[in-house]
């Protein structure tokens, strides 16, 4: 899974179209391709789904809010699309 395909599954998350299970198989996924390949994203996308995976954490057990999040996916999606 690449970092533009993450970030859109993100976006489909916050607005209600797709589970949280199936956010973090995408992590998973996303984790799986970098570890795998040769040739590695830059480390600033690392860093960043990092940023991601944690904040997607936080929600998931309230300590993040909903508005929170969605500014977090909204930054990084858009930086994505450059």
């Amino acid at each position: 899974m690449y970092y533009s395909e993450l970030c859109e599954q993100l976006t489909k998350f916050v607005q209600g179209e797709v589970s949280l299970s199936k956010i973090n198989t995408c992590f998973n996924q996303y984790w799986v391709r970098i570890f795998n390949n040769e040739k590695h994203e830059n480390e600033d996308i690392i860093v960043k789904v990092q940023i991601l995976q944690i904040a997607v954490e936080a929600y998931s057990v309230g300590r993040y809010l909903k508005e929170d999040l969605i500014h977090t996916i909204n930054q990084f999606a858009m930086e994505a699309e450059v």
